[in-house]
């Protein structure tokens, strides 16, 4: 039997280096990981570069990140494991997002999956795992951003998910995107 793990994300789930191009498929982590835990288990990865996890972009819809969680949960069934990596893209000044709402946006994913993984025949757990960043280098994010993130994983954290903060992920030049290094 296979273990199903959907990796839901932005731009470091979907492999990009920051430098405009994406790695290559064995350099990407969550391919790293499916070779990692061999054939009984199954990544399926479902990155969008700039996906927000609010509903949020106005210009650029398909980053809407939970508008498109459904229909990913659906088509990555059966499904025993969800990871969610989003929030930092969340944090762009056009979008003026507090923790408060970017940590509410976080929620409603863990509630969807809930709900979901309530309906039998849908094969759907409700295992949810929220993957952080530590984003000390990141160019164009300033202290509060930062503060802010951290407040977010927190809220998140009390509410009683699990959030994983890798704390050696090493990064792209623009200190947001993880260097190939990164992704192992």
């Amino acid at each position: 039997m296979t273990t199903r793990i959907l990796a839901y994300g932005d731009s470091n789930v979907w492999g990009d280096s920051g430098e405009g191009y994406r790695y290559a498929t064995d350099e990407q982590w969550t391919n790293i990981l499916q070779n990692m835990l061999g054939v009984t288990y199954e990544i399926v990865q479902n990155g969008v570069c700039g996906r927000t996890a609010g509903d949020i972009d106005e210009e650029k819809p398909h980053r809407n990140g939970f508008a498109y969680f459904k229909v990913a949960i659906q088509s990555a069934r059966p499904l025993d494991y969800t990871i969610i990596s989003l929030g930092a893209n969340d944090l762009k000044e056009r979008y003026i997002r507090t923790a408060e709402q970017i940590a509410a946006d976080l929620l409603r994913y863990a509630k969807a999956l809930k709900d979901l993984s309530a309906r039998e025949d849908l094969k759907i757990k409700k295992e949810i795992v929220f993957l952080g960043e530590l984003l000390e280098t990141a160019t164009g994010l300033t202290e509060r951003d930062k503060t802010t993130l951290q407040q977010v994983y927190e809220t998140v954290r009390q509410a009683g998910c699990a959030v994983i903060i890798p704390d050696d992920v090493q990064r792209a030049r623009d200190g947001l995107h993880y260097s190939v290094e990164g992704h192992l």
